[in-house]
C-alpha cells in the first residue's frame, strides 16, 4: 500500500511539473477550477434570487473588464519598461567587455552597440579606452560621452554630434569628420593629422596641444576656442573661422597651407597678412615652401 502511495505521489508530482512547464494550460485550468467553484457557491443564489444575482454579475463584470484594461496597460508597460532597461545594460556591458580589445571583431561589437543605444535615445556612453579604427559611425550621437585616449583613426564620423566629449588624447588620424560637432568638446592632445573635417563645428573646445598638421579644415568654425600650442602644420584653413580664439599665435598660422578667405581677429589678421601675405592668396601653399626653404 505504501509503495503504491509513493507511485502515485510520484506520478501527481510530474504531472504537476509538466503542467508549470506549460503557463497557458497551467492558466487555463486555474481558470476552471474557479469558475467550477464560482459556480457551485453561487448556485442557490442564481436559482431563487436570479435579478439581483444577474445585476451583480453584470456589475463585476464591467468592474473586472475595466481592472483588467488599466492593470494589462500597466503591467504591459512595466514589461517593456524592463525589456528596455535590460537591453540597454547588455550593450553598456557589451562595450565593458571588448574595451582595450585591438582587433576588427572588438571595433564591430562596440560600434553595433552605440548604435543600439543611440536607437534607444542613449547617447552619453563610456567609451575610453577602445579601439575603433575604421569604425563606420557616420550621423552617430556621441554627446557628453568619454571617449579619453581611444583610437578612431581612419573613422567615418561625418556629421557626427561630439558635443560637450571629453576626448583627450585621441586619435583621430585621417578620420573622416565632415561637419562632425565638437562644441565645447575637451580634445587636449588629440590628433587629427590629415583628417578631413570640412565645415566641422570646433567652437568653444579646448584644443590644447592638439594635432591638426596635414588636416582638411575648411569652413571649421572655431569660435572661442583654446588653441594654445595647437599645431596646424600644413593645414587647410579656407574660409575657417578664427574669431574670438584663445591662445593662437601668429607663428602657429604661419605654418598654415592657406588662410584665404579666413576670419580672425584684427590685429592678428594684421600681422598675418604683413608677415605671410602668400598664405591670404590661392598660390598660399607654392609661396610658403619657397619662403621657408629658400635653397
Amino acid at each position: 500500500m505504501l509503495k503504491y502511495a509513493r507511485k502515485k505521489l510520484g506520478e501527481l508530482s510530474l504531472w504537476f511539473s509538466e503542467i508549470t512547464e506549460r503557463p497557458l494550460l497551467a492558466t487555463f485550468m486555474v481558470f476552471v477550477f474557479m469558475l467550477l467553484l464560482m459556480l457551485s457557491v453561487s448556485f442557490r443564489q442564481f436559482l431563487y434570487n436570479y435579478e439581483q444575482f444577474s445585476s451583480n454579475l453584470m456589475a463585476e463584470g464591467f468592474g473586472t473588464v475595466f481592472d483588467l484594461l488599466v492593470i494589462g496597460i500597466f503591467l504591459l508597460w512595466i514589461n517593456k519598461l524592463g525589456e528596455r532597461k535590460a537591453l540597454i545594460r547588455g550593450y553598456q556591458e557589451e562595450i565593458d567587455d571588448f574595451r582595450n580589445w585591438n582587433n576588427d571583431e572588438a571595433m564591430f561589437k562596440i560600434v553595433g552597440s552605440i548604435k543600439r543605444l543611440n536607437k534607444h535615445k542613449i547617447h552619453q556612453l563610456e567609451l575610453y579606452e577602445c579601439h575603433m579604427r575604421n569604425a563606420k559611425l557616420e550621423y552617430i550621437n556621441l554627446a557628453g560621452s568619454n571617449l579619453n585616449f581611444t583610437d578612431l583613426s581612419l573613422a567615418n564620423l561625418m556629421g557626427a554630434d561630439m558635443s560637450g566629449i571629453r576626448a583627450n588624447q585621441v586619435d583621430f588620424d585621417t578620420a573622416k569628420l565632415n561637419e562632425a560637432i565638437f562644441r565645447k568638446a575637451m580634445l587636449a592632445g588629440a590628433n587629427f593629422n590629415l583628417a578631413v573635417a570640412i565645415r566641422a563645428d570646433f567652437s568653444e573646445a579646448m584644443l590644447i596641444k592638439t594635432n591638426f598638421s596635414g588636416a582638411m579644415l575648411m569652413e571649421a568654425c572655431f569660435h572661442k576656442a583654446q588653441l594654445i600650442e595647437a599645431d596646424f602644420s600644413d593645414a587647410n584653413l579656407y574660409k575657417a573661422d578664427l574669431r574670438g580664439v584663445l591662445g593662437l599665435t601668429v607663428e602657429q598660422l604661419s605654418k598654415a597651407k592657406t588662410l584665404q578667405k579666413a576670419q580672425m581677429d584684427e590685429l592678428l589678421e594684421a600681422e598675418l597678412e604683413v608677415r605671410f601675405p602668400w598664405l591670404f592668396r590661392e598660390e598660399g601653399a607654392v609661396q610658403q615652401k619657397i619662403s621657408l626653404n629658400p635653397d
